[in-house]
């Protein structure tokens, strides 16, 4: 914030006129255009809109109740998905490096669940399940993943 420049305070346009500090931060002497003062108004920008107000209490830092809870809901909802996603793209990696032989129209990869495992694959996450010629199998993404009867092997089928 600079003196000379323009804040929208509760419906009124107010020019900031001068600058000071309070409990060590900076507070701002406005004016409206008609004659109105606001005196050593601390200013913060919204963390949600990234626009300047003026807090009612030391603590806050979004215009806002509603604004403050759209903020975090949506870092609840980014920071799981991305977990999700991230290790959905981890097993994709593992699993698009594999040796594939052509078993007629189909590639097809039969791995120790140990291998998968130790190269940091996921058995938990998949995208879908499908019923690949009888069998219900795993899928992720373009691949389906059927195991053993033992589960110590995975049939992975690249279609």
């Amino acid at each position: 914030m600079e003196i000379g420049q323009f804040i929208d305070y509760k419906g009124k346009v107010y020019e900031i006129v001068d600058m000071n500090y309070r409990n060590g931060e900076k507070c701002y002497d406005l004016v409206s255009k008609d004659g109105e003062y606001l005196l050593n108004q601390l200013i913060r920008y919204c963390r949600y809109l990234n626009k300047p107000f003026i807090p009612r209490r030391r603590n806050q830092y979004y215009i806002t109740s509603n604004l403050r809870y759209k903020r975090h809901n949506e870092e609840k909802d980014n920071t799981l998905k991305k977990k999700v996603t991230n290790i959905l793209n981890t097993n994709y990696k593992i699993l698009t490096n594999l040796k594939y032989n052509d078993v007629g129209k189909y590639k097809v990869c039969i791995v120790a669940i140990e291998e998968l495992l130790e190269k940091g694959f996921n058995p938990v996450y998949f995208t879908h399940f499908c019923n690949h010629e009888g069998i219900n199998s795993m899928g992720l993404y373009n691949f389906i993943m059927q195991y053993s009867k033992d589960n110590l092997f995975v049939t992975i089928i690249n279609k």
